[in-house]
């Protein structure tokens, strides 16, 4: 026949591999291809041989990763160790400064004064890739995943994720603890529900001890668990800022929100007083972002920033939900620090070392290092809600 030729694999190859337009096959030539298929059968991936899964470098967590506690508190320079707080005004009672017109003058007095120190805690988080892997990665066709830059950085956002862990880990006995201090342990009271006696000490502050009530924060806590209602977030904010809070950031858990969420459905009548904005988390902790943009999308309550950590702590009640932080870390003094944010020592660095005879064997060795801790300048004014429930 004109114009006749024979099948040839490659022809059978292309027609399995589905190349459209193959110029050399005719449509007589498919419906034969077809009768072979028919006869020997189609090629599957159960066969031997037939299929090499190629994974790629490609790496998707299957866990949470985000860090919203660590991004959102404001981080400053770790100036010095100390600092003074006032606990009481020099002149207790507003009528002591009336005077009369030939009255004495009185004798003159000072505000109370007090010092408070922390200690600075080293974070560390360490990986060794073998020169092995390191070099089939780099110079081979073989897929790997694993060479040095690949688990730099998903260690970088793992210790992200530890330190966001370790500043929002529920009261435990502070003895022998070298990690960040949590927001719990500062955000507490003397004689809390459920807290045994002493854990609520911080910076080595005696809370239950007389004349200790300015380092006690507000606690809204219960020996049975509550429903989460508006009013208790009202009386909240009611609370700290009458000890002298700006409360600018709620925090909590996404169980909590979504209770929130709930609770303002019903006020669609009235005016639903949860917001949606955008704001940015960096070295300033959570600030607003300049136009529609730029940031990540957070809701806002009262027009106040609500931020989700999936790390916030709850208690083991059956149904109970996440606290319900309301923390003041503004700086209305102008001193350049925060009431409440994180005084850093040594911002996170990466180290890398080569060298096989330093480390003792054939290995790439990255080390993240931080060194900083989480400083309350203001322990009256922060506060949260706790013992609640769905």
């Amino acid at each position: 026949m004109m114009g006749a030729r024979y099948i040839t694999p490659l022809d059978i190859e292309y027609f399995y591999t589905g190349v459209p337009g193959h110029p050399f096959t005719t449509h007589s030539e498919l419906l034969d291809i077809l009768e072979i298929q028919k006869a020997l059968g189609a090629v599957e991936t159960a066969m031997s041989g037939v299929l090499n899964r190629i994974y790629g470098a490609l790496l998707w967590a299957q866990m949470n990763q985000e860090a919203n506690a660590f991004g959102m508190l404001p981080k400053t320079t770790w100036v010095r160790s100390g600092w003074r707080v006032k606990t009481q005004f020099g002149v207790t009672n507003f009528s002591d400064i009336g005077l009369s017109e030939t009255e004495q003058i009185p004798a003159s007095s000072v505000p109370e004064i007090m010092t408070v120190y922390a200690t600075p805690k080293i974070h560390v988080r360490v990986f060794d890739v073998t020169d092995v892997v390191e070099a089939l990665a780099t110079v081979s066709s073989d897929d790997v995943w694993g060479a040095a830059h690949q688990v730099r950085a998903e260690v970088g956002v793992e210790f992200a994720k530890l330190i966001n862990q370790a500043l929002l880990a529920k009261i435990y006995d502070p003895t022998g603890r070298k990690v960040i201090d949590t927001i719990d342990r500062i955000v507490s009271k003397a004689g809390e529900v459920g807290v045994t006696p002493g854990w609520e000490d911080v910076y080595g502050i005696d809370r239950s001890a007389p004349g200790m009530e300015w380092a006690n924060a507000y606690v809204d806590d219960s020996s049975t668990l509550r429903d989460l209602t508006d009013f208790m977030i009202r009386r909240l904010l009611q609370q700290t800022r009458a000890r002298g809070a700006n409360t600018n950031v709620l925090l909590t858990g996404y169980d909590t929100y979504a209770v929130i969420q709930g609770i303002y459905l019903t006020f669609a009548r009235q005016g639903n007083p949860m917001t949606v904005d955008r704001a940015q988390f960096g070295i300033n902790g959570i600030t607003t972002a300049e136009g529609n943009n730029m940031g990540i999308q957070i809701a806002k309550l009262y027009d106040i920033p609500l931020v989700q950590s999936v790390d916030c702590p709850k208690g083991t009640g059956s149904g109970e939900i996440s606290y319900l932080y309301g923390l003041d870390i503004s700086d209305p003094e102008g001193y350049g620090f925060p009431r409440l944010g994180i005084s850093v020592l040594r911002p996170v660095e990466y180290f890398e070392s080569r060298d096989y005879v330093l480390l003792g064997k054939f290995v790439v060795r990255g080390v993240y290092r931080f060194v900083g801790e989480l400083v309350a300048r203001f322990l009256y004014g922060q506060g949260k809600i706790r013992d609640i429930r769905a």
